[in-house]
């Protein structure tokens, strides 16, 4: 079985935990763990999990699904690198603001990862 590391599920996390009861409700209940545990950046986790996030992401997400799954591939690459370098946020220029309030935040946070 395939996996996935923490540091790729702590952004998507952050977003479903923020729309907890839509996540909830489009989430698999083998799933809802997800929104109430840590996840552990050096953990891995089933890869298949990480999809099924992502699936539930991208539909409560408006836009066309092409163009959210484009952007909020950029954005999670730009937050596993920021998580795995310490390095401060990155700013979220040229994303959609539905990507950027969503996925990068909008306060400020000392890492992607926190």
């Amino acid at each position: 079985m395939s996996k996935a590391k923490g540091t790729t599920l702590v952004a998507l996390v952050k977003f479903l935990r923020s729309q907890r009861e839509r996540a909830l409700a489009a989430l698999p209940p083998s799933l809802h763990a997800y929104l109430d545990e840590r996840i552990q950046a050096s953990s891995w986790y089933p890869e298949a999990d990480l999809l099924s996030l992502i699936r539930v992401m991208v539909a409560m997400i408006p836009g066309r699904r092409d163009a959210v799954l484009a952007q909020l591939g950029v954005a999670l690459a730009r937050c596993s690198k920021c998580a795995t370098t310490r390095s401060r946020r990155p700013k979220c220029a040229g994303f959609s603001p539905a990507i950027s309030a969503r996925v990068c935040g909008s306060g400020p946070q000392p890492t992607c990862a926190s």
